[in-house]
């Protein structure tokens, strides 16, 4: 009994609750596949760009426009070698995460929501994510 009390006690937590803020406010995140990549931006809708060189320079342009300096995408098969190149060139931060580390969430099945996650995590820092590679 006295072990369960000491339990009770440890898990009690001040009346404060944790906030997170975000602290990557020109942020976005990018979903790849074989065809399209989807854009997503804080206060926008998701765009949707062709994964071929016009496409890319379309997407690197709207980035440009709207201030984005770091981005996070997955590490999809080799669909992302371009992107992470034409974004590393422009001088764009980008965050290539594990999506082993970010599929876990239930009700995410769609390539848009999957870009608007990506972001939030990426706004709020919690993405680990290799930033210079050698491709």
């Amino acid at each position: 009994m006295a072990n369960l009390k000491k339990q009770n006690k440890i898990g009690k937590t001040n009346s404060k609750q944790a906030v997170l803020e975000r602290i990557k406010l020109n942020a976005a995140g990018i979903d790849i596949g074989s065809e399209y990549i989807f854009i997503a931006i804080l206060g926008m809708v998701v765009r949707k760009f062709t994964t071929f060189t016009e496409g890319l320079r379309e997407a690197l342009e709207y980035l440009k426009e709207n201030g984005i300096t770091s981005v996070a995408m997955e590490a999809t098969g080799i669909y992302w070698f371009p992107i992470y190149e034409c974004l590393d060139q422009a001088g764009i931060e980008v965050y290539v995460v594990n999506g082993g580390h970010v599929k876990n969430v239930p009700g995410r099945k769609t390539d848009v929501l999957d870009s608007e996650w990506l972001r939030e995590l990426h706004t709020y820092g919690l993405l680990p994510g290799q930033t210079h590679l050698k491709i």
